[in-house]
């Protein structure tokens, strides 16, 4: 590791690819010489003691070691040109210590030994130097040349020659000479030629590899690309396959509705056909006798005959009334119930028929409230409460249980008595049926538990019973909560001009204009929201008039003039109003509104430039009572 590490010296992220190879070179070559210093060192020390050739070969160990250092400075053609240039001096200047220090060391292979060495390092530049740096590359390669080609005038010159040592003829010693010379030069050139060749080998591999890797990125891309392209295919289908089974479910409960309701529309046909036919047909019989009977007294007696047959057409059209009510109120106003106050109002009601069978009314209303629509729910509990009654059993004192509880995520009201019980094996599928009666012994058309069925089920519940003859009765009814998104923004009234909300968390009106509205269209909105006010009992009112235009001076004074009297004697405690920023020339209108609120004691702002400000003003403002 250690190894791989010196070796790596110099080598970042960034550095380029042929870049590296040649620092993996440049190092390779410094560690092998630093090595080759150390050992030669010791064997010296060992064979000649510490003499100066064995100081410098081994101080010469730590100047090459220096280019690890230059390297990882990123001085990479310095670190090269050390390790070339200083290789080739140092050798020549140990040739030079040994003949002018150490003559006693020099033998007849001495000659031999230094060009030896400086043919050996040649080979250096031609692997560290990148052809681009040709020329360095061929000054690095020269400089070898030039110690082995003068090898002997240089040392002539000064004064360390070898002819006169060796004792050799002079024409050997030339000869000689002359040998290394030559293979220098074929040395040198064959070199040269391999590392340009190598190179532009070396290139156009690195250029592929470059290219392999390209197409490899761009088939990896596309491979991505395919692979996201099928995970949103997948789903894709999978939202579409959700969606086809949601509008395959809308659709089947649609059609189950649909059938339901034609169903109950054939009941309703068949059953108000058979109860107008008898009154109709008496009326009709009763009109004939009457034209052809002159006898006064006869007459006078058709005629309480014709009312008797008028006032029960009359009920038959008023229960059609009712039925027409619930189916055309589907989307009518919820607001927060309370089971025990519309309990206290029922019993008023039916206040008479209690004394009378000296009923015993509990109740145990553990969960109180309920969104919903509050003549629905008080219709629910006198029907089902004036059934027990008429249901009593006489055997017996007549007991009701009025109670309400959470049960998962719904409200449960029950209902419960000890009266003479329904059989339901008999009875049960006719139960809720329109004018079906049970028991002849009690007055009644059969249409309570009908419309408190249909009731129910405008509003979203259920309603199941238990049942057995002698024992009582229990009626469950199980109401959805809704969320707080679907009660908060409830649409009261809406036009082209505006459009009226019902919040019934907060008890909050907000009315959002959509345009600059008639006078006529401004009136009816305003005393639509007063409707709002009144019905229930808001006490605060939000006002989005960022797209109302300006307001007729008259219509100005109207909605001064009326609308806050009213207002503040049905309970209103807030008006919050939202503009545009730029409407500094309402300032004195938005004023003067103010003024007449509060005389009212009616809070009054008109700071916020959108909704949420707005109600962030209504819920946090404290009004005095």
């Amino acid at each position: 590791m250690l190894l791989k590490r010196l070796i790596d010296t110099g080598i970042y992220a960034d550095t380029d690819p042929l870049e590296v190879r040649y620092i993996r070179y440049t190092n390779i070559f410094s560690l092998m010489i630093v090595t080759t210093n150390l050992v030669l060192s010791a064997v010296l020390y060992a064979t000649y003691g510490p003499n100066l050739v064995t100081q410098l070969v081994f101080y010469g160990a730590f100047v090459i070691g220096s280019v690890l250092i230059f390297s990882r400075l990123r001085l990479y053609t310095f670190s090269r040109l050390l390790l070339s240039v200083l290789v080739p001096l140092a050798t020549m200047g140990i040739s030079f210590m040994i003949k002018g220090r150490a003559p006693e060391l020099i033998t007849p292979y001495s000659y031999f030994d230094t060009r030896t060495v400086l043919l050996g390092i040649l080979v250096i530049p031609v692997v560290i130097f990148p052809v681009k740096n040709r020329l360095h590359l061929f000054f690095c390669t020269a400089l070898p040349g030039i110690f082995i080609m003068f090898y002997d005038p240089i040392h002539a010159f000064f004064s360390l020659g070898y002819d006169d040592l060796l004792g050799t003829p002079l024409l050997g010693y030339t000869m000689s000479g002359m040998y290394y010379n030559v293979t220098y030069v074929f040395l040198v050139t064959g070199l040269l030629i391999f590392k340009f060749n190598n190179e532009k080998l070396v290139s156009k591999n690195l250029a592929l590899v470059d290219d392999l890797r390209a197409s490899n990125r761009k088939l990896q891309d596309a491979s991505y690309t395919i692979h996201e392209q099928s995970l949103a295919l997948i789903q894709s289908n999978k939202e579409l396959s959700a969606l086809v089974d949601q509008r395959t479910t809308e659709l089947r409960n649609s059609n189950e509705e649909l059938i339901k309701h034609n169903l109950e529309l054939q009941q309703f046909s068949n059953t108000i056909s058979h109860n107008l036919r008898g009154p109709v047909a008496n009326l009709l019989g009763l009109a004939q006798l009457f034209e052809l009977d002159n006898d006064e007294n006869t007459r006078t007696e058709l005629i309480k005959h014709i009312k008797g047959a008028a006032k029960s057409l009359d009920e038959v059209l008023k229960d059609l009334g009712k039925i027409i009510d619930i189916r055309s109120h589907l989307f009518q106003i919820k607001e927060n119930i309370h089971f025990s106050e519309e309990l206290v109002k029922v019993e008023a009601m039916l206040e008479d028929q209690i004394k009378a069978r000296k009923a015993k009314i509990t109740r145990d209303f553990q969960h109180d409230s309920l969104y919903g629509i509050r003549s629905y729910v008080n219709s629910i509990l006198y029907n089902l409460i004036s059934n027990a009654i008429k249901y009593h059993d006489p055997k017996r004192p007549l007991k009701i249980a009025v109670r309400s509880y959470l049960h998962e995520d719904a409200i449960r009201l029950e209902v419960e008595d000890n009266g003479v019980g329904i059989d339901l094996e008999k009875y049960g599928d006719k139960l809720f049926g329109m004018y079906k009666r049970f028991h002849e012994h009690t007055d009644g058309k059969g249409l309570g538990l009908f419309l408190t069925k249909q009731q129910i089920e405008t509003i979203g519940g259920t309603i199941a019973v238990e049942s057995n003859p002698g024992e009582g009765t229990k009626f469950r009814v199980t109401f959805p909560r809704p969320k707080e998104s679907t009660i908060s923004e409830q649409v009261y009234y809406e036009s082209d001009a505006a459009t009226i909300w019902f919040d019934a968390v907060h008890y909050v009106s907000t009315l959002v204009w959509k345009r600059k509205p008639t006078s006529e269209e401004y009136r009816d909105t305003l005393t639509k929201n007063l409707e709002v006010f009144k019905t229930y009992k808001c006490d605060s009112c939000l006002a989005d008039v960022r797209r109302l235009g300006i307001v007729s001076d008259e219509d100005r004074n109207w909605f001064v003039n009326n609308i806050f009297e009213e207002a503040q004697e049905i309970g209103l405690k807030k008006f919050i109003i939202v503009r545009n920023r730029d409407d500094g020339k309402d300032d004195q209108y938005f004023a003067d509104m103010k003024k007449a609120a509060e005389a009212y004691n009616i809070f009054f702002d008109y700071s916020s430039f959108n909704l949420e400000e707005a109600k962030y003003v209504i819920r946090n403002t404290i009004t005095g009572p």
